[in-house]
């Protein structure tokens, strides 16, 4: 979100400047066409927005350790999202990267809850007889 202010603007180009150098600044800003312009546009205006708004929006009724997790989300919108309303490649390789995410996703979001299931049940089982008794064995 800090790329798409204003406010950063100057500092971001002013450490572009010193890691690239100016020549090649000049020649990236020369070279910029107007798809380039509307593909940031799109990406920090309309997904990043949309994206942060309905996750803020969560944020009065779920707690914040709940709702956090699901800003990964924002991205995976915004990659799926661009390629219909701009046109763009949707290469393959982006397929497996947002699954990655989504199954972190799920493990963070899932996992807790199945891991008390199975505490529950373990400690049930655990009052019961052993499942397979244990021989002693002598000392």
């Amino acid at each position: 979100m800090v790329w798409g202010c204003f406010v950063t603007l100057p500092r971001l180009l002013a450490l572009s400047i010193a890691v690239e150098g100016p020549v090649l600044m000049i020649a990236y800003l020369s070279s910029i066409q107007p798809s380039g312009v509307a593909d940031l546009a799109y990406i920090i205006f309309v997904s990043t927005r949309v994206g942060f708004t309905l996750w803020i929006s969560l944020l009065p009724r779920y707690s914040t350790a709940t709702v956090t997790p699901f800003a990964l989300l924002v991205a995976i919108v915004g990659l799926f999202s661009s390629a219909p309303v701009l046109l763009g490649p949707l290469r393959f390789w982006k397929f497996p990267a947002a699954a990655l995410v989504v199954t972190g996703l799920a493990i963070n979001a899932f996992g807790p809850p199945l891991r008390s299931l199975s505490r529950s049940s373990h400690s049930r089982r655990s009052r019961r007889q052993p499942l397979h008794p244990v021989k002693h064995l002598p000392a």
